[in-house]
C-alpha cells in the first residue's frame, strides 16, 4: 500500500464488515498533520481525530492502521451524528467530479460535529469524576477535622507552641 502526501489530503478506506466503512483522512492543518477518522455505522457517522506530529510516513500510516487505530477510535469516538444516506450519481464524470472536489475541500463538517460530540461526552464524564472525587476529598479532610476536635475534647491532643 502506497501512500504520498503531497500538499493535499489522501485517505485510506477500510471495509471492515458490511455496512460499516471507516476512512482515514491524513491533511496538514497548518501545524502538524491529524488524521481524522469517520465510520458510517447503521446511518449514524462517528468521528476521532488522531494527530501525528510531523509528516508521517507510508509504514507509519500503515502501522497506525493496522494497530492502534482501531482501539483509540472506540476511546475518543462515544457520539454519532445521524447522516442521510445519499444516492451515488450513476453519471462517470458527475462521480469524477464530486470525487475531485472531495479532495480539495479542507472541512469535514459531520465528522468534526461528531469529534466535538464526543469530547464533549468525555468532558462532561470527567468533570463528574472530578466532582466526585472533589467532593470526597473535601468530606474526608471534614471527618479528620471533626476526629481532631473529638480528640481534643477529651484531651488527648495538646496544642503546639
Amino acid at each position: 500500500m502506497s501512500v504520498t502526501f503531497p500538499s493535499g489530503m489522501s485517505r485510506i478506506s477500510n471495509l471492515l464488515k458490511e455496512g460499516l466503512s471507516m476512512d482515514l483522512t491524513v491533511y496538514h492543518d497548518g501545524q502538524f498533520f491529524v488524521g481524522i477518522i469517520t465510520c458510517k455505522e447503521q446511518g449514524k457517522l462517528y468521528g476521532a481525530r488522531y494527530i501525528f506530529g510531523a509528516e508521517p510516513s507510508d509504514e507509519e500510516v500503515l502501522m497506525f492502521v493496522n494497530g492502534s487505530l482501531l482501539e483509540h477510535f472506540q476511546h475518543f469516538a462515544k457520539c454519532g451524528v445521524e447522516v442521510k444516506e445519499k444516492q451515488r450519481p450513476k453519471n462517470i464524470k458527475r462521480i469524477i467530479r464530486q470525487a475531485a472536489k472531495e479532495i480539495n475541500i479542507k472541512r469535514f463538517t459531520k465528522a468534526q460535529e461528531a469529534i466535538s460530540l464526543s469530547y464533549e461526552l468525555h468532558k462532561q464524564e470527567k468533570k463528574v469524576q472530578s466532582k466526585e472525587k472533589r467532593e470526597a476529598e473535601k468530606e474526608r479532610r471534614r471527618l479528620m477535622k471533626v476526629q481532631k476536635a473529638k480528640q481534643k475534647h477529651r484531651g488527648h491532643l495538646k496544642k503546639r507552641c
